[in-house]
């Protein structure tokens, strides 16, 4: 029993990791005296983000996954996911004006929509319903680290529009693949495509982390990559909540 308790600790450290990271990236982004803090701030988010992906990981490998785990993890996604990009967004966007602030709110309500459906009534099975908050949070941090050092009068409103974007597609019901090791010939394609696409973007330096989000959000579009193809045409056509009936 003592050594299962410890299994514990791992999975909910991992998860505390990701909070903390987007705690830092609010802190960076609020005037802390750091050099480059919105890239600093968008490195964090990307670490949180693959905190996010080991802790998972690590609670289903040492059998200790939890409704404590969830809703933690819940918590520090909203943290990292939702205020520390939305948080950006408003800090680079800031010639936008009001359109800046509005994708912003956006962007945080949206996360925590999309959370609190998960919490609800959780994913279907061998997919995610909607774009996965840590996918939008790091594709925010992504395009911020691919656009640093570009000079534009339409840069300001990039990422408004970007966050406009993503926000609709974490309340959607569209499906989104689970990225794991498999052996049936019906997911391999897709992960060998973002082992691929991983491998490629190496190469293009400060691109890379953006190249694997487009990739991860264009996903619905390739055949493989979900389990029935039919079901996701029609969720395809679904881009906001159904409404449900009372009563």
């Amino acid at each position: 029993m003592p050594t299962r308790n410890h299994a514990y600790l791992l999975p909910s450290l991992l998860t505390l990791g990701n909070l903390l990271s987007g705690f830092l990236a609010i802190v960076v982004l609020s005037g802390a005296g750091v050099e480059n803090p919105a890239l600093t701030a968008a490195g964090l988010i990307l670490l949180a983000a693959l905190l996010d992906g080991f802790d998972g990981l690590a609670a289903r490998r040492l059998g200790v996954a939890s409704e404590f785990g969830g809703r933690l993890d819940s918590l520090a996604d909203v943290v990292s996911f939702g205020a520390a990009p939305a948080l950006l967004v408003c800090e680079l966007s800031r010639p936008a004006g009001r359109l800046a602030w509005g994708a912003a709110a956006w962007l945080l309500s949206a996360t925590a929509l999309r959370l609190a459906r998960y919490d609800a009534s959780g994913d279907p099975p061998g997919r995610f319903e909607g774009l996965p908050c840590p996918a939008a949070g790091a594709t925010i941090a992504a395009a911020v680290i691919a656009l640093a050092g570009t000079k534009g009068g339409s840069q300001p409103y990039l990422l408004p529009a970007l966050a406009l974007g993503l926000g609709v597609l974490m309340v959607s019901q569209i499906a989104y693949p689970r990225l794991r090791v498999t052996s049936r010939p019906r997911e391999f394609g897709f992960v060998a495509a973002v082992l691929l696409t991983v491998a490629v973007g190496v190469s293009l330096g400060g691109y890379a982390p953006l190249v694997i989000c487009v990739l991860f959000i264009g996903s619905p579009l390739y055949p493989t990559s979900v389990p029935d193809w039919r079901l996701q045409r029609r969720s395809l056509g679904r881009l906001l909540f159904s409404r449900r009936r009372d009563g």
